[in-house]
């Protein structure tokens, strides 16, 4: 949630060049002056929530006595906006993904304007385990809000996107069925055999919907 800088020398001289102001001071500073990336940013949490419940910015909040930053909440379904330093694992993973993306695409805009190029047509977006956190009803749907939620980005132009995804949940695979492709998606395999990564093209095939792994539990 904090920023991120890096230390570089420039002309002989160490330097620390701030990349990033964190999801704590951004967020904040787009709420406070109306920022079009703060709609940006809401629009994303919508799609990223679960489903019929999508996550909404609440008021800035101090969290404690002795913290006095206001810090982002998030308004929970039961009416209560938690800070997010405070709200479940889930919530805070899903708020720094809407984040991460609202910077990026932002940030894109601004070089491409600055350099003069229209903004790319193609989205490429890495995600590493989406199941993580999320409890399983969640898990069922955040790869489409996912899809959603960059698409979203121009709605009046939205871009291409690709996405590669590693997973380890049969909930993330089945909630890919309404959305997969054979001729245009690929399902790839990584094993260990002998302390050596393989990796190979699997077949993709069915595996039912999400919502019967919930019914067919014991």
């Amino acid at each position: 949630m904090q920023g991120l800088s890096r230390r570089t020398t420039i002309a002989g001289q160490d330097k620390e060049e701030t990349l990033c102001l964190g999801l704590i001071d951004e967020w904040r500073e787009w709420k406070r002056v109306a920022d079009p990336r703060f709609d940006l940013l809401r629009r994303l949490l919508a799609a990223l929530g679960p489903d019929d419940q999508p996550l909404q910015p609440g008021p800035l909040k101090r969290p404690t006595l002795d913290d006095v930053r206001e810090i982002p909440t998030i308004r929970m379904p039961y009416g209560q906006d938690v800070p997010l330093t405070y709200a479940p694992a889930g919530v805070q993973r899903m708020s720094k993904l809407a984040y991460l993306l609202t910077w990026a695409l932002s940030e894109h805009e601004t070089e491409s304007s600055r350099v003069g190029r229209p903004p790319t047509q193609q989205v490429i977006v890495l995600v590493d385990e989406p199941e993580t956190h999320p409890h399983p009803r969640w898990q069922r749907t955040v790869v489409p809000s996912l899809l959603k939620a960059v698409e979203s980005w121009r709605a009046s132009n939205p871009p291409r996107v690709q996405f590669l995804i590693a997973t380890h949940a049969p909930l993330i695979f089945a909630s890919l069925e309404p959305l997969f492709a054979p001729a245009r998606d690929a399902l790839w395999k990584l094993d260990l055999v002998d302390g050596v990564v393989q990796i190979e093209r699997d077949a993709w095939h069915e595996r039912g919907d999400a919502n019967m792994l919930f019914l067919c539990a014991p």
